[in-house]
């Protein structure tokens, strides 16, 4: 595991290694919630390969709302309480939580498809409300951590979660709301709350740590927590500057927000460790995965920036980054 220029601060009145089930019991829910994630990931290609569904609407959401917040709502609890040494949190409460996403996730799709409102909006509460519990699991996590160095990621997790939120809320709205706000801008909020503020957010509170546990080395010393939580807060900054802009209609304030996030992601990038040729050997093509996603995930934003100023379609530019970044 990497360590943080030798921080070895403590919370709480731990001072030794934490729960010692923790591992064991979140590498439990952990397997389940990667499990429920892949059954709908395999949902997402059959409905593509299929055709089912209006356009591409059906596919993207069983793939982002099925199974990459299945994903992120397992791998944020296993990486939280692995890093931090708190207790995992009860089996009960980590598979309610998976239920109401899967659940919330079905009835999102299905009442859309088949125009049943009432359905879709419950769909759609009930996922909100599995992301909620996240956070209340990720708060707990950080109020019983025995080390403080890996804070930051755990605030990253959550100030993600909360934006998600936001922006389920308003894709609830466009489909379900009053002809008023069914708007393109409103739209586009939804996208940027969700693929830049949740999903990113995520990805970029993680990378930091996750880069140097690849290869077993230490963290880099550029990556210190007031580093680490000053990105967190430009990217914060830049999502809701690219949010504003959408909201009032104005192309060039959202390029800014995108082009300030794509500078924060350089920014989250300076602070990987650097490789040495023997450990970048025996990590293999980890290294290179994690670092041509980092690159794929700037250009897109970037392109999306060049997109919103030239007022093309960016439908391509969002699903390359999904697919091929995140």
């Amino acid at each position: 595991m990497g360590q943080s220029n030798g921080n070895h601060e403590h919370l709480g009145r731990g001072e030794g290694r934490g729960d010692p089930r923790r591992v064991a019991d979140v590498h439990a829910q952990t397997r389940r919630g990667l499990t429920q994630a892949a059954v709908f990931l395999a949902a997402a290609v059959a409905a593509a390969l299929a055709g089912i569904g209006e356009g591409w609407w059906l596919p993207l959401h069983l793939f982002v709302v099925g199974s990459l917040l299945s994903a992120i709502s397992a791998g944020a609890l296993m990486l939280s309480v692995t890093w931090s040494a708190a207790p995992a949190p009860r089996p009960a409460i980590a598979t309610s939580q998976r239920g109401l996403l899967a659940a919330g996730a079905v009835g999102l799709v299905v009442g859309r498809e088949l125009g049943w409102t009432q359905l879709f909006v419950a769909g759609g509460a009930a996922v909100i409300a599995s992301m909620l519990g996240l956070v209340v699991m990720l708060l707990r996590v950080r109020r019983e951590a025995v080390t403080a160095r890996f804070a930051p990621a755990i605030e990253g997790y959550v100030v993600a979660v909360a934006a998600g939120s936001a922006g389920m809320v308003m894709g609830i709205l466009v489909v379900a709301g009053p002809a008023q706000t069914r708007l393109a801008d409103l739209r586009a909020v939804h996208l940027t709350l969700n693929l830049f503020g949740l999903v990113g957010l995520v990805v970029a509170s993680t990378l930091p740590f996750f880069a140097a546990t690849q290869v077993r080395a230490r963290m880099s010393r550029r990556a210190t927590p007031r580093a680490m939580r000053a990105s967190l807060a430009v990217l914060v900054a830049a999502v809701t500057i690219t949010t504003a802009g959408h909201l009032i209609s104005r192309s060039s304030i959202v390029a800014i927000g995108l082009l300030q996030y794509s500078l924060a992601l350089v920014a989250v990038a300076t602070m990987l460790p650097i490789y040495s040729t023997r450990r970048m050997a025996w990590a293999g093509p980890r290294v290179w995965q994690l670092a041509t996603g980092v690159g794929w995930w700037i250009a897109m934003t970037v392109a999306r920036a060049v997109a919103t100023l030239r007022g093309v379609d960016d439908r391509s530019v969002l699903q390359a980054l999904v697919i091929g970044g995140y």
